[in-house]
């Protein structure tokens, strides 16, 4: 039997797959060959959904921590204690001292909705904002278009140039990958401007290398250049724009001298950028890494702005290309108004969880809940939060595997695999599916099924949690579509796309207060920056290079490093081999006033940075041990790439 599913990885391209079952058994699973997106391929990652559901590590009965180590139990007692601990807790210290935390280790709708509807049932309990992922730049597009919308990948085909800026699709995003060498072949112009050689790189017409950080400097200088050779449409811009001219005034203001200092680029560089955008369209596809700084809202807003001066945002073959939130506007994610039963709400700023704990006296956190998360492997600066997270007095983790958070954790409940579970899928990054995926087969225990634990805690406590089959709480998240012939056995058999267009804002009118693109933005003034600037009060590191960490091919976070034997593999330019007098192979010490771990030199050409791949785990080095916990300008973006390392040999 065969069964049509998409993978539940927080990935942009949400690809689809055959799993092929045989006696109760996946034996397979297939990239679907039919599916308008997936064209019959899809990553390494993808594929791994099937070894991890018969992995021989995989978690299959809950854990109880009793002094110190752990005792297996039964998923009843488990259930059992969950349940008296928050009632515990919430009768003495009130629902907020629960604090959940959730990434999207899983995507899927009903993973992470079930959570948010029980808790707010609860009454209202401590949740995170900001992020590790896209906070700074998803809130950026918020201020200047109202929203994030991507074009079409069969749009590129309609472009004279592409810039990735900061982004590596080589490594995450095979098929954006596959659509801009094919705009190539069809005559574009690649350019990727990148710190790192990056395989997108090599595969570009051309690679710009600015200095870390200065994304904002290089828009800037772009947008500065447009002005001089008098390439604005001040019609255009006075119509579709709010508050131009103070935007356009401060950008005149600033010195081209500052902006090639800061770029470390040439006067040609930036006159080559400008013909590229003023010879549109041009898409620009916006990376998630250029926004890990403490500049990267404004740096987005800066890009944003370049893109809709030059008259790339709402024609064919252009946009400023950063995510795809549909969905969530289009569904309804609450359908049984949970949300007035929410009294109460605390928040706290991902990059300030150590901070946070160690501060709440009064109103202590008490029990800490972890779901479709690793945090105490990527959070920044992590064996400070290491400390926080062993401080709460009872924490919970639901995963597969013993991951670095399990670890540190109380109670570790084992949860059901993607192919075990039905769920509702879709992706706010770039692919416009909606995807239903059934169960394919059973899970050991029915309660590994987040969604069924949720259920039977709730019927303990005596909370308001719906009490119906997941597919009838499925039907009522897509009831606002089925005005659109939408229904969950059209879902079942059928592939949907419910973008309203392959180009966003083709009209000009936008998501934002005044329907115009917003320059300066009441929205990021709440954040102190109402207009995008440069940023110039830039500290001077007391350690020597800046660390990267990027996202890895082979891995999404910590994911798939289960097997990885050994110390992580540290990338470091020719010029800092010869500086440090090392090559490749040797181990050294990369280390910071946060702490130190051993890596692998290999010596790769002449990037003025030093990276490690992000994953690893504890045992093998992690390098969110170094990394920073600062936060971006705007919208508590974890700024990892803020890292200032040293690195010497081994002794």
């Amino acid at each position: 039997m065969e069964f049509k599913r998409a993978c539940t990885l927080d990935c942009f391209d949400l690809c689809t797959y055959v799993a092929k079952v045989d006696e109760n058994k996946v034996v397979s699973i297939k990239p679907d060959k039919n599916h308008p997106y997936t064209k019959g391929f899809m990553c390494s990652k993808g594929m791994k959904h099937l070894d991890r559901l018969y992995d021989k590590n995989r978690l299959k009965t809950p854990l109880l921590k009793v002094d110190g180590k752990f005792e297996e139990i039964s998923f009843e007692e488990a259930v059992n204690i969950f349940a008296d601990k928050i009632t515990k807790y919430t009768s003495q210290y009130g629902s907020t001292s629960i604090l959940r935390y959730s990434e999207s280790g899983d995507s899927s709708v009903m993973k992470s909705i079930a959570w948010e509807h029980f808790f707010n049932y609860l009454g209202g309990i401590t949740t995170s904002k900001g992020g590790t992922c896209w906070a700074a730049g998803m809130e950026a597009q918020k201020c200047d278009f109202g929203g994030a919308l991507g074009h079409s990948l069969e749009d590129l085909l309609n472009s004279n140039a592409v810039i990735l800026w900061g982004r590596n699709p080589a490594n995450t995003s095979v098929h954006l990958m596959k659509a801009v060498l094919d705009a190539q072949k069809n005559g574009a112009t690649i350019i990727t401007i990148d710190p790192i050689s990056t395989e997108t790189a090599k595969k570009s017409d051309y690679h710009i290398k600015p200095k870390p950080g200065s994304d904002d400097a290089l828009a800037i200088g772009i947008i500065k250049k447009l002005l001089f050779k008098d390439k604005l449409d001040y019609q255009y811009i006075d119509k579709y724009s709010h508050k131009a001219t103070e935007f356009i005034d401060y950008i005149k203001s600033i010195d081209m001298k500052i902006i090639y200092d800061r770029t470390g680029l040439s006067e040609e560089t930036f006159d080559f950028l400008v013909d590229i955008y003023i010879n549109s369209p041009c898409a620009t596809y916006i990376g998630y890494g250029m926004q890990k700084y403490n500049n990267g809202g404004n740096s987005v807003r800066l890009i944003d702005a370049l893109c809709f001066l030059s008259k790339n945002i709402g024609v064919e073959g252009a946009g400023a290309n950063y995510a795809n939130r549909i969905y969530p506007l289009l569904l309804n994610l609450d359908p049984f108004k949970s949300e007035k039963y929410k009294k109460n709400e605390r928040e706290f700023f991902v990059n300030e969880f150590a901070d946070f704990i160690k501060a709440q006296v009064e109103e202590p956190v008490k029990m800490a809940i972890i779901s479709t998360a690793n945090p105490m492997s990527q959070f920044a600066d992590v064996l400070k939060s290491h400390q926080a997270f062993i401080s709460i007095d009872f924490t919970v983790t639901f995963d597969m595997f013993m991951t670095d958070t399990a670890n540190l954790s109380d109670l570790v409940i084992p949860c059901s695999n993607t192919l075990e579970t039905e769920d509702l899928i879709y992706s706010s990054m770039n692919s416009p599916y909606l995807n239903y995926n059934p169960k394919v087969v059973e899970p050991d225990n029915i309660l590994m099924d987040e969604f069924e634990f949720i259920k039977a805690v709730s019927k303990l406590i005596g909370i308001d949690f719906p009490d119906i089959p997941k597919e009838d709480y499925i039907k009522a998240v897509i009831e606002p579509v089925k005005s659109q012939g939408i229904t969950l056995e059209y879902l079942k058999n059928d592939y949907i796309n419910l973008q309203a267009s392959s180009v966003p804002y083709k009209d000009l009118i936008f998501q934002t207060p005044s329907t115009k693109y917003e320059f300066y933005s009441e929205r990021a003034k709440a954040w102190g920056y109402p207009m995008a600037i440069l940023q110039c009060d830039m500290k001077l590191p007391k350690y020597p290079y800046r660390l990267i960490t990027p996202h890895r091919k082979d891995s999404l976070f910590s994911q798939h490093l289960f097997d990885y034997e050994g110390i992580p593999v540290v990338y470091i330019s020719e010029k800092i081999a010869n500086e440090k007098e090392l090559k490749n192979e040797d181990v050294v010490i990369v280390r910071n006033d946060k702490g130190s771990i051993e890596a692998k030199v290999r010596v790769q050409g002449d990037d003025e940075v030093v990276y490690i791949y992000t994953g690893y785990h504890q045992k093998h080095g992690n390098p969110n041990i170094l990394t920073s916990s600062e936060s971006s300008d705007i919208g508590g973006q974890v700024s990892y790439h803020e890292t200032f390392i040293d690195i010497e040999m081994k002794k």
